[in-house]
């Protein structure tokens, strides 16, 4: 439309349109004026901000595609600045925005583990609750595999390779030798940070298991510059603590948390992770992410959580970081796309390195393979503190948290001090403690018999009997003032008996374990972490005839004559958890009266140790 014509319609409208339309026309004419006198400005308005740094297209330099090809940022001076998605707005606040990696920073996903009891992962992503790894190419291959063979992409050159490339580039540009070679060694840097790309999946060295329930996905991205780049993404610098509870289908077991948090506390504890660790902000945990459980948990998950963190948070900082948990992920845009510079994870009795499940032991029919409890358990790997004295650490701060006196060292061959008079209250004997369950957890049936046996015992032995019933739901000051007081506890296995690790040194626990509930060593968890604190003993029992077992229904009794091999199904596992117990009086007497004098007398704890019963 003229000018002429856009003044006819100026005079032809309405008051208030036209004067709509000459500010218009005024705003028009002087933008017209400045971008005639500023041509870089008028030519930064219609150019792209920046141009593909994955291949050689109108206004991209082959110098900057040889860098990029690399894995790493180009410099700021061979492109124009970055474009970025416009979807801030509906990012959460526990996360950044913008881009998450500076310049020359490699993009590519990378593991470092110095040790069996933890790895890190380098530039993770997240996306729709999977995890994702991206690598080159080359990093696909299996052993063997050459690239470009059976159309396997061709890696991205590096070292001598990535020299010559930049170097020709630079020629083809005019540049001179020596600018090609400066070019050339950034982009070996950077593919050398990039964890080599033209090593196989093999020798790249990134585990597939993430954790239990987390398994890590390879994305072959030749150019990670500009996938990044592209990608709608939330950014969590510095450290996060990935903890994945094993067993998310009973998230009320406080035994299956501990053996999650107590080697975590000594990873924290010894700080061998804080020099693995990329980035200015990586030496402390600036966050935790739940990715199956919610941060409303009960009291004694908070406390024991906040203990375990202890050693990683910062000085002066809150005591527990900022929690992500699975409704927070869950309601994550869709679209985008979360990136973790740092991801710290603690490892476990159930993650296998190449995500490998499933079960050792017969096939019994057909039942074991789809009832959804295949799981891969490594026995040789015990739970626990890694050295006593993350042990004692832990106790102290838990005994401080809850404001409970710490009780004192024990020096073994002298009388404990759980065992001294007045140590569960001014002038009370020690107290053996029988430990019940609320109703909602399997029965120990013959309970009154128990009872009246350990009020038999314990006289001749100083001590003074006391029943206690407790629930999972009860403050954690609760359950620890329970074990604290106590010198001796007998207790049927279950969640009650976490706590365990937290009895006064030379203090002893009596396990009562189902008929039959044994599944790869799963008997034994309470057993393997109080074994690693050190000065605490522990001692079971188990019964070998089914008739003291009572299971919840006449059908089940089929799984009594299963061997545990046998037993590996989720059902028939769930069955003999689940059935109420009764204790042999005689044999538990027997093994009562065998033990209870060494524990009295602070007897070494390798000398009263008991082969642990077998379930047969």
């Amino acid at each position: 439309m003229g000018a002429g014509q856009q003044r006819g319609r100026l005079h032809s409208g309405p008051p208030r349109r036209r004067r709509q339309a000459l500010a218009s026309l005024a705003l028009s004419t002087l933008a017209v004026a400045l971008l005639a006198q500023h041509a870089h400005l008028a030519q930064a308005l219609v150019a792209p901000q920046r141009t593909s740094t994955g291949a050689a297209g109108a206004g991209a330099s082959a110098a900057t595609a040889a860098r990029a090809a690399a894995g790493g940022r180009a410099g700021a001076g061979g492109r124009g600045p970055r474009i970025h998605a416009d979807h801030t707005l509906s990012l959460p606040n526990w996360c950044s925005a913008g881009p998450y990696a500076e310049e020359d920073v490699p993009l590519y996903t990378a593991m470092t583990r110095t040790g069996p009891a933890y790895k890190l992962y380098h530039n993770t992503f997240w996306h729709a609750h999977k995890w994702y790894a991206l690598v080159p190419p080359a990093a696909m291959l299996k052993p063997g595999e050459a690239a470009g063979a059976d159309g396997a992409p061709a890696p991205a050159p590096t070292g001598a390779d990535a020299d010559a490339a930049a170097e020709g580039a630079a020629a083809a540009e005019g540049g001179s030798a020596a600018e090609s070679a400066v070019a050339g060694s950034a982009a070996a840097a950077a593919a050398a940070a990039s964890n080599a790309t033209q090593l196989n999946a093999e020798q790249y060295g990134l585990e597939e298991g993430l954790s239990v329930n987390c398994a890590l996905i390879r994305l072959p991205i030749a150019n990670a510059t500009a996938f990044t780049d592209g990608m709608r993404a939330g950014f969590l610098p510095g450290t996060t603590l990935l903890v994945d509870f094993p067993f998310p289908a009973f998230p009320d077991n406080l035994g299956h948390w501990l053996e999650i948090m107590t080697p975590t506390f000594s990873v924290l504890a010894n700080g061998s992770w804080r020099a693995d660790a990329r980035g200015s902000r990586g030496r402390f945990v600036d966050r935790i992410l739940l990715p199956n459980l919610r941060k409303e948990m009960n009291d004694w998950f908070k406390e024991v959580l906040a203990l375990a963190v202890a050693p990683g948070v910062r000085r002066g900082g809150a005591p527990v970081p900022p929690i992500i948990d699975h409704t927070d992920l869950d309601a994550f845009p869709k679209l985008s796309w979360l990136a973790f510079e740092n991801l710290l994870v603690i490892q476990d009795r159930y993650t296998h390195p190449e995500r490998k499940t499933g079960f050792i032991g017969a096939d019994h029919g057909d039942l074991w393979r789809y009832d959804g409890c295949a799981r891969y358990v490594d026995r040789g790997w015990d739970v626990g503190f890694a050295q006593p004295e993350h042990a004692a650490e832990f106790r102290a701060a838990a005994y401080k948290r809850a404001g409970l006196p710490v009780p004192a060292a024990w020096a073994p061959g002298s009388p404990p001090p759980a065992l001294s008079p007045g140590f569960a209250a001014p002038g009370s004997p020690p107290l053996l403690t029988l430990l019940m369950a609320h109703e909602d957890y399997p029965a120990l049936v013959n309970w009154r018999e128990v009872q009246s046996l350990l009020r038999r015992l314990a006289p001749a032995h100083g001590l003074v009997e006391r029943t206690v019933t407790l629930s999972t739901d009860a403050p954690f000051a609760s359950h620890l003032d329970t074990f604290a007081r106590s010198a001796v506890v007998v207790g049927r296995h279950g969640p009650l008996l976490a706590t365990s690790a937290l009895l006064a040194p030379g203090a002893a626990v009596f396990e009562l374990l189902p008929y039959k509930w044994e599944w790869l060593g799963i008997s034994k968890l309470y057993y393997n972490i109080t074994r690693t604190v050190g000065d605490i003993h522990h001692f079971a029992w188990r019964p070998t005839e089914h008739t003291l077992a009572h299971y919840d229904h006449e059908n089940y009794t089929r799984y009594a004559p299963w061997t545990p091999e046998e037993c590996s199904a989720r059902e028939c596992l769930m069955v003999h958890a689940r059935a109420g117990l009764t204790a042999d009086i005689t044999e538990l007497e027997a093994l009562l009266s065998a033990k209870l004098p060494g524990v009295v007398a602070g007897a070494p704890i390798e000398q009263l140790q008991a082969p642990w019963p077998k379930a047969v």
